[in-house]
């Protein structure tokens, strides 16, 4: 039997009766029909008739059903079996569905955008999962991309799909496809064809469905192949001129010539349209609100689920799933990976982490229900996974990412990650393939990921505040980016050189670059922090200055000036920077930080209180503005009003091991032992950790319990073995220890010899040099020992641990008188009169009559605060 292609009405074949012929030539003709026996309406389609007794079309079209039946997604049709006509001819049995394809539909014009990439970025999810099953379909034109009556996109016609490393389906060199849509590769009869090439015609599909023609228009096969292989076609806003800026993007790298710089991978192409979508970007203001909620709603679902869809249950899912981005953001930027460890990548990764940093933390200005932590707070605490950014700072989003190179190019994966409860749940992943010869691009493409993904429609004035400062000068990015890298691991022995160098690069590249001159001057100011080598005071002034001077109105460069003239010692100066910085930016809480030090360097205590508070006003949720708080209190030796405000850092933080810990320093140094060794076993529940041991360790010694305390001070080490002063507070438990004395000296070498290490690193840490005077007092180095003294005190005299500390040295050198002037001055400034009292170093000391004066002077002193804390 012969089946008339034309008149089909009624015929029965096997248990299907064709109803209508819907269309078909080439490789394949396709009839509406029902299932008899399932009462149920199927598409079928059959091979030509003359292409019957052709082995090589029949071989390709069972092949084609075999790679149909092996796929299950929403977005690729549904093969139910294959079976055979009276006549010998094959036929498939597939889903019918009731719509129409993308050519028929563009013969009404084209789509409006936000549709169009709809429809693509739901083809684009189709493809990803055939080539995940090594499955290229070769043939992606309008015609076999099918919009269904409920909206979901199909992809169809597998006809001349090939399995790429399996069966081998054409014969060598044969052009197989529509030729309008062939990849350059297709065109030449490459053999080695792979996914890569159906993401070409795809670009081309989009191309054509927001223009409503064709990229590579031609009267004959031989100059469509020309066009394809050499020409460009015109940019999309010659046809649609509101149409966004990364959608051209999108097609561009969607019809690279050559594939290894077009999209790795159909999924890449995906994310890229859902970000668009998402974003709503320029052109879309026109729109009905309807179809820019929808827009939203579906690229969230498609983060989530991935698989977008239109019918009603889907629709009144993403209602649920656009609720998972909170309202309340509080974000955290973690470090991102250098994948493959490249130590040339090491200092762009890090820098490119602090950038998006920086621009989320300016879109604070704007967003009252937002705020950034601050990305020094992230590598101080040592955060490295989004759940301890939930518990140690707190925050409910968190950016993870990750940066690798290959030759020339950069890839950028990032990741937005929900923390709530006891999992973390990833939202949404982006991929950015960039040149380095586009970088200058990669400043805008990330962080808007992020501000598409965190669900923020930008405004114009928020469009300006992250623009503000940069450039469009690829390798001034780049070499930018590596500086703040450097910058930010400061510590590292040459990084600041390599900083100054990296900044110094990207001022060439760019002369009027204001924030690589800004990054510049820090530099050099942490250079001289770390040197105290005034000549690289000037430097520093200098470029913090021309930074101001290239954008008058940015303010973190501002911030930056500031900072830079408070750090050198002018404070007076440093006051109207950070003021015209808040005035630029009024929610810049680094710059009321800044100011509140100024305040406090200049002697204007209550100004810097009231500024530090300001500072919280701005984010009373946000446990940081309470840890500088209490800092600040700390360092004026004023412990009582520290302990107030750690305590808050513990209430918005209640998992945050720091918070417990400084509470417990706090009233270790008040002299209350039990609240101390309390905060300290709170803080080792949240997160076991040396400090925490350490300062265990530090109490049960000041009890007398000897033993116990060299337990606590094991513990410690355990956790980290190259801390100076989890050996000191071993050293001194093995010292008072009967028959330890000989092991406690050794400790005390390591631990001497650890400080020492970290001396290199930082040169002007009076805490440190005062220690390490402590240190060498013992082991019987007295030279060494007086002149750690002396500098420290020249760091720091007013600093109560500091003049503790070299008062203990000064009892150890045989100096009593030193020792009690020494100590009487820590007792005027805060430090606890307990610990004096308990110390077993200084029980020589307590034994001097002198001694009853001096705990007079505590009492006093005791008092005095605690009248000033009532008033």
């Amino acid at each position: 039997m012969v089946i008339d292609p034309i008149d089909v009405g009624g015929l029965t074949i096997s248990h299907y009766r064709i109803l209508e012929r819907m269309g078909g030539g080439g490789m394949g003709v396709i009839y509406k029909a029902e299932d008899v026996r399932l009462k149920v309406i199927r598409a079928l389609k059959f091979l030509p008739p003359a292409l019957t007794h052709d082995e090589d079309a029949t071989r390709r079209f069972i092949g084609e059903a075999q790679v149909l039946s092996s796929l299950d997604h929403p977005n690729i049709c549904t093969v139910h079996e294959i079976d055979q006509a009276p006549d010998g001819r094959h036929f498939i049995c597939m889903n019918y569905y009731d719509g129409e394809t993308l050519d028929r539909r563009l013969k009404r014009g084209p789509l409006p955008v936000e549709e169009a990439l709809r429809v693509v970025a739901e083809a684009a999810d189709g493809l990803a999962c055939a080539h995940a099953h090594d499955i290229i379909h070769r043939d992606i034109t309008p015609a076999n991309l099918m919009v269904t009556s409920s909206g979901d996109v199909k992809i169809l016609d597998f006809g001349l799909a090939r399995l790429s490393s399996a069966t081998r389906i054409t014969r060598y060199g044969v052009v197989v496809g529509t030729c309008a849509y062939m990849s350059p590769e297709q065109t030449r009869g490459d053999d080695d064809l792979d996914g890569r090439s159906d993401i070409w015609s795809l670009g081309v599909v989009l191309y054509e469905l927001v223009t409503g023609r064709g990229p590579f228009c031609a009267d004959n096969r031989e100059t469509v192949f020309h066009l394809i292989g050499a020409a460009h076609p015109k940019p999309i806003k010659e046809w649609v001129p509101r149409a966004p800026a990364q959608l051209q993007r999108i097609i561009d790298k969607a019809l690279q010539k050559d594939p290894a710089l077009r999209y790795a991978s159909a999924s890449e192409m995906r994310d890229d349209l859902r970000s668009v979508i998402a974003g709503g970007k320029a052109g879309w203001a026109t729109l009905p609100r309807r179809y820019l909620r929808l827009a939203a709603v579906l690229a969230v679902v498609a983060s989530v689920t991935g698989v977008l869809a239109l019918d009603h249950s889907v629709r009144e899912k993403a209602r649920q799933v656009v609720h998972l981005v909170p309202t309340q953001m509080h974000v955290a930027v973690l470090p991102f990976e250098n994948v493959g460890n490249d130590p040339v990548n090491q200092a762009f990764c890090d820098g490119l982490t602090e950038t998006l940093t920086a621009q989320l933390t300016h879109l604070e200005q704007l967003r009252g229900a937002m705020w950034t932590v601050p990305s020094s707070e992230v590598r101080a605490m040592k955060v490295t996974s989004p759940t301890d950014a939930r518990k140690i700072l707190g925050a409910n989003l968190v950016v993870t990412g990750a940066v690798q190179r290959f030759g020339p190019r950069f890839r950028v994966t990032m990741n937005l990650v929900q923390v709530r409860g006891k999992e973390p749940r990833q939202l949404s992943s982006g991929m950015i393939d960039n040149l380095t010869a586009n970088m200058s691009i990669l400043q805008d493409e990330a962080v808007m990921w992020i501000v598409d993904m965190l669900q923020l429609r930008l405004l114009p004035q928020e469009k300006q505040v992250l623009t503000a400062g940069r450039t469009s000068v690829s390798e001034a990015y780049t070499d930018y980016l590596d500086g703040q890298g450097y910058v930010l691991n400061y510590q590292v022995e040459g990084n600041l050189d390599r900083a100054i160098g990296a900044f110094s690069a990207a001022v060439d590249h760019d002369s009027l670059y204001a924030l690589a001159y800004s990054g510049l001057g820090e530099a050099y100011w942490r250079k001289y922090k770390e040197t105290t080598d005034p000549q690289w005071v000037s430097p520093a002034i200098e470029n913090g200055r021309r930074a101001v001077a290239l954008d008058t109105l940015l303010a973190p460069a501002r911030v930056t000036l500031g900072i830079i003239l408070n750090g050198t010692g002018k404070p007076e100066r440093a006051v109207p920077e950070f003021e015209k910085a808040i005035k630029l930016e009024p929610k810049n809480v680094l710059a009321y930080r800044s100011l509140a030090a100024a305040y406090a360097a200049l002697d204007r205590t209550t100004d810097a209180e009231a500024t530090y508070q300001r500072a919280i006003d701005m984010k009373p949720d946000y446990w940081g503005g309470y840890y500088e708080f209490g800092k600040y209190y700390y360092s004026l030796g004023d412990y009582e009003k520290a302990v107030a405000q750690f305590g808050r850092v513990v209430e918005h933080a209640p998992d945050n091991k720091y918070g417990y810990l400084n509470l417990g320093v706090c009233y270790f140094r008040l002299g209350k032992m039990d609240a101390a060794r309390e905060q300290f076993e709170k803080s080792n529940a949240a997160e076991p950790n040396f400090r925490a041991y350490s300062f265990l360790g530090a109490l049960y010694y000041m009890e007398g319990d000897y033993a116990r305390s060299a337990e606590m001070c094991l513990q410690a080490r355990k956790l980290n073995d190259t801390n100076y002063s989890t050996w000191v507070n071993l050293a001194n438990a093995y010292y008072f220890t009967p028959g330890r004395r000989s092991q406690a000296m050794d400790t005390f070498r390591r631990a001497a010899e650890l400080a020492e290490d970290q001396r290199k690193i930082t040169p002007n840490d009076a805490n440190l040099l005062a220690s390490l005077a402590g240190y060498y007092a013992v082991l019987g180095e007295k030279e060494r020992a007086q002149e750690l003294m002396r500098k420290s005190l020249e760091l720091a005299p007013e600093s109560s641990i500091v003049l503790y500390f070299a008062g203990h040295a000064s009892e150890q050198l045989g100096r009593r008188d030193d020792a009690f002037d020494l100590i009487g001055k820590a007792i005027d400034n805060g430090y606890a009169l307990a610990e004096v009292e308990k110390d077993p170093w200084l029980a020589q000391l307590r034994r001097d009559p002198r001694f009853a004066r001096l705990e007079e002077r505590g009492h006093n002193a005791e008092l005095k605060r605690a009248q000033a804390e009532k008033k």
